[in-house]
């Protein structure tokens, strides 16, 4: 039990910069578990690099990761979590809406693939990106952030290991 959040880590949680390296190293680090859920999460593909990946190629490259998961653990549910805006890179946010798109239509035409949006939280009101939940970098969440992800997460996941 991670006793920070709360969440048994009965989770494979693909936490990776780019979902090449995800696929490549698959054998290594998404083989062999006893998971009960698997969590996806990935954001430096469409990052605002010259080595980004377009959009479409983003995209296939999660449709072979989940395929590969389903395969390997045809009855454990795997969440894909959205894309994240942040303040460092406001001109992605368009890419990052349009993947999120692709991601959730994906996922509610496949059984047990869920498609969770972690981004909207992070919008106030006024649909007005917050700067409170970031570090100065602008890019990464502060325990704020985190816990506005936790309140979204955590029950998905208890509900998904019963």
């Amino acid at each position: 039990m991670n006793k920070r959040y709360g969440i048994p880590l009965h989770s494979i949680v693909l936490l990776a910069l780019l979902l090449a390296a995800v696929l490549y190293n698959y054998d290594v680090i998404a083989r062999g578990y006893h998971p009960r859920s698997i969590v996806i999460y990935v954001e430096n593909d469409l990052a605002g690099t010259p080595e980004d990946l377009t959009v479409g190629e983003t995209f296939d490259f999660f449709r072979l990761l989940t395929n590969r998961l389903q395969r390997d653990y045809p009855d454990i549910p795997i969440f894909i979590l959205s894309y994240k805006p942040s303040l460092a890179r406001k001109e992605m946010i368009l890419k990052h809406e349009i993947i999120n798109a692709l991601l959730q239509e994906y996922a509610s035409k496949r059984g047990g693939l869920t498609y969770i949006d972690v981004a909207s939280c992070l919008y106030d009101n006024n649909g007005k990106l917050r700067k409170d939940i970031f570090k100065q970098d602008g890019l990464h969440m502060n325990q704020n952030g985190y816990d506005l992800w936790t309140a979204i997460l955590k029950p998905k996941i208890l509900e998904s290991i019963r």
